[in-house]
């Protein structure tokens, strides 16, 4: 009898520790769980950091566009004013000559007044 209450408590002993091991399987289940969890927690941080920054970066972009166009406006604005100063300059020129050609005609004028005193 001792014999066989001495087998029972081996036969329980055993289903325990077969619960034991399946305990801590679970536990490393477990365990490697919230390991995966922690790691996917990471992944989804550094991919809200890459929008981000990539949001970031697509603004100084976009900022880098605008100011390219402005500069692109400023050297067409550069080009008029200089086109500008080459008419001022042309005018410049005109009014010289028609200075000069006033001049030449109230010589004209007093060469004929003297060809006429003369011809008295």
């Amino acid at each position: 009898e001792s014999s066989s209450t001495l087998c029972s408590l081996l036969e329980s002993s055993s289903t325990l520790c077969s619960l034991l091991e399946s305990s801590f399987t679970l536990c490393s289940l477990l365990e490697s769980s919230f390991t995966l969890s922690s790691l996917l927690e990471s992944s989804f941080t550094f991919c809200s950091l890459l929008l981000e920054s990539s949001s970031t970066l697509c603004s100084l972009l976009e900022s880098s566009f605008t100011l390219c166009s402005l500069l692109e406006s400023s050297s067409t604005l550069c080009s008029l004013l200089e086109s500008s100063f080459t008419l001022c300059s042309l005018l410049e020129s005109s009014f010289t000559l028609c200075s000069l050609l006033e001049s030449s005609s109230t010589l004209c004028s007093l060469l004929e007044s003297s060809f006429t005193l003369c011809s008295l």
